[in-house]
Protein backbone atom coordinates (compact mmCIF):
# COMPACT_ATOMS: atom_id res chain seq x y z
CA UNK A 1 0.00 0.00 0.00
CA UNK A 2 1.37 3.35 -0.93
CA UNK A 3 0.83 6.71 0.90
CA UNK A 4 1.99 10.07 0.44
CA UNK A 5 4.60 11.40 2.07
CA UNK A 6 1.99 13.76 3.89
CA UNK A 7 -0.61 11.13 4.83
CA UNK A 8 2.47 9.30 6.38
CA UNK A 9 3.09 12.32 8.64
CA UNK A 10 -0.97 12.44 9.25
CA UNK A 11 -0.71 8.61 9.84
CA UNK A 12 2.76 9.22 12.72
CA UNK A 13 0.78 12.54 14.40
CA UNK A 14 -2.78 9.88 14.79
CA UNK A 15 -0.65 7.04 15.77
CA UNK A 16 1.36 9.46 18.59
CA UNK A 17 -2.83 10.90 19.90
CA UNK A 18 -3.00 13.86 17.91
CA UNK A 19 -6.15 14.91 17.71
CA UNK A 20 -7.03 16.87 14.29
CA UNK A 21 -6.66 21.02 15.20
CA UNK A 22 -3.19 20.13 16.99
CA UNK A 23 -2.38 18.12 13.85
CA UNK A 24 -3.00 21.10 11.05
CA UNK A 25 -1.14 23.39 13.49
CA UNK A 26 1.87 21.37 13.41
CA UNK A 27 1.71 20.56 9.88
CA UNK A 28 0.65 24.33 9.02
CA UNK A 29 -2.33 22.71 7.36
CA UNK A 30 -6.31 23.45 8.26
CA UNK A 31 -8.22 21.07 9.63
CA UNK A 32 -10.26 20.23 7.08
CA UNK A 33 -7.03 18.68 4.95
CA UNK A 34 -6.15 16.65 7.52
CA UNK A 35 -9.42 15.38 7.56
CA UNK A 36 -9.07 14.58 3.62
CA UNK A 37 -5.79 13.49 4.39
CA UNK A 38 -7.51 10.82 6.51
CA UNK A 39 -10.22 10.26 4.58
CA UNK A 40 -7.76 9.11 2.11
CA UNK A 41 -5.92 6.76 3.68
CA UNK A 42 -9.48 5.41 4.49
CA UNK A 43 -10.31 4.80 1.17
CA UNK A 44 -6.93 3.65 0.72
CA UNK A 45 -7.17 0.64 2.76
CA UNK A 46 -10.36 0.33 3.10
CA UNK A 47 -11.43 1.10 6.59
CA UNK A 48 -14.15 3.20 8.29
CA UNK A 49 -12.00 4.47 11.64
CA UNK A 50 -9.13 5.88 13.05
CA UNK A 51 -8.76 2.07 14.50
CA UNK A 52 -8.96 0.11 11.28
CA UNK A 53 -6.34 2.75 9.98
CA UNK A 54 -4.11 1.94 12.49
CA UNK A 55 -4.46 -1.61 12.55
CA UNK A 56 -3.88 -1.25 8.50
CA UNK A 57 -0.76 0.48 8.93
CA UNK A 58 0.95 -1.99 11.50
CA UNK A 59 -0.09 -4.60 9.32
CA UNK A 60 1.90 -2.54 5.90
CA UNK A 61 4.51 -1.94 8.28
CA UNK A 62 4.08 2.02 7.77
CA UNK A 63 4.34 2.14 11.37
CA UNK A 64 5.99 0.42 13.74
CA UNK A 65 4.26 -0.67 17.46
CA UNK A 66 7.01 -0.02 20.69
CA UNK A 67 7.12 -1.66 23.49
Amino acid sequence: MTITPREAQVLTLIWNGFETPAMAKALKISPRTVEAHRQNMYRKFHVHNVAGLLRAALDNKLIQETV
